[in-house]
């Protein structure tokens, strides 16, 4: 996947992947804004056996973008495809970033060029390609305040913006932060950016030696 610059802005962007949608107005949405790009769309729930065989192909000759919508079913055609085809890669917008002017629906069809474009561009390999590795864990999100904690589900809100994952509780988090490969760097620089404050792990108290045991008076 490439991308043509002119001027300093970006004209179009060179896919040769072929892209998984839900609709067709979410393939209209990303020809519009990517260009001429082959989009396949599942009709919702509706990922055939054929697909998945042709998705399989696809994956390995040219290799599979996946952009669902923001949701909880976008969410489960997702995880379908992502069992069933190996090597796919994710695209994830926000909610946010993908409501209706009315903000009462959410779709990739609804997103704005300039959202989708920055989106793509920030595609990576997914970690089920040789030589790659799983690193995160929820332990590690937890030990940066990013699960079980009260402001663990605003700050990843907000890194989901910054970093592209979309929005997501922990256990989604972490799987997004291993399908782009994030790099613990780049996670801590993008939290040093966001205004929702982490939490600080509280200092052990302090405990003054316990005064020596007295004897008894006889």
């Amino acid at each position: 996947m490439g991308m043509s610059v002119r001027n300093g802005e970006t004209k179009s962007m060179v896919i040769e992947e072929l892209i998984v949608v839900e609709g067709i107005n979410d393939a209209h949405a990303l020809r519009r804004a990517l260009g001429d790009v082959d989009v396949i769309w599942t009709h919702g729930f509706g990922v055939t056996r054929e697909q998945i065989l042709y998705l399989r192909r696809a994956a390995q000759e040219r290799g599979v973008l996946v952009c669902t919508d923001p949701d909880r079913p976008g969410q489960l055609i997702r995880d379908r495809i992502d069992k069933q085809v190996p090597g796919v890669r994710h695209i994830y917008l926000s909610k946010e970033t993908a409501l209706n002017k009315n903000r009462a629906a959410v779709g990739v069809e609804y997103a704005s060029p300039e959202i989708i474009r920055e989106a793509f561009a920030q595609a990576r390999p997914s970690p089920k390609h040789p030589g790659c590795s799983n690193r995160w864990r929820i332990q590690d999100l937890t030990d940066l305040g990013l699960n079980g904690h009260p402001q663990a589900a605003l700050l990843r809100r907000e890194l989901g913006k910054r970093l592209h994952l979309g929005d997501a509780n922990a256990k989604q988090f972490v799987h997004r932060l291993n399908v782009l490969r994030i790099p613990r760097e780049e996670l801590l620089q993008q939290m040093a950016l966001c205004s929702t404050e982490p939490p600080t792990t509280p200092e052990p108290p302090t405990t003054s030696p316990e005064p020596p045991a007295t004897q008894p008076e006889r």
